[in-house]
């Protein structure tokens, strides 16, 4: 996942190829369908890592502008 992440940050979205993560992890392209059935599976982990993340930074933000006017 730390090598999707890094393609999607550094290069965009269209570098995410079966090609370049197996180059990224060390592995020939086709030798990651070991791991994962397939590139929308990669996609949706990812998607679901990026949302797990907002959530946690939003953790602590208060729900309303009321809440942000208290003292």
């Amino acid at each position: 996942m730390n090598a999707a992440r890094h393609l999607l940050e550094t290069e965009g979205a269209e570098a995410i190829t079966i090609r370049r993560l197996g180059a990224a992890v060390g592995i020939r392209g086709p030798s990651v369908y070991k791991h994962v059935p397939d590139k929308a599976t990669i996609e949706d982990a990812r998607t679901a890592a990026g949302l797990a993340e907002q959530a946690d930074a939003l953790q602590d933000v208060p729900a309303t502008f009321a809440v942000l006017g208290r003292p």
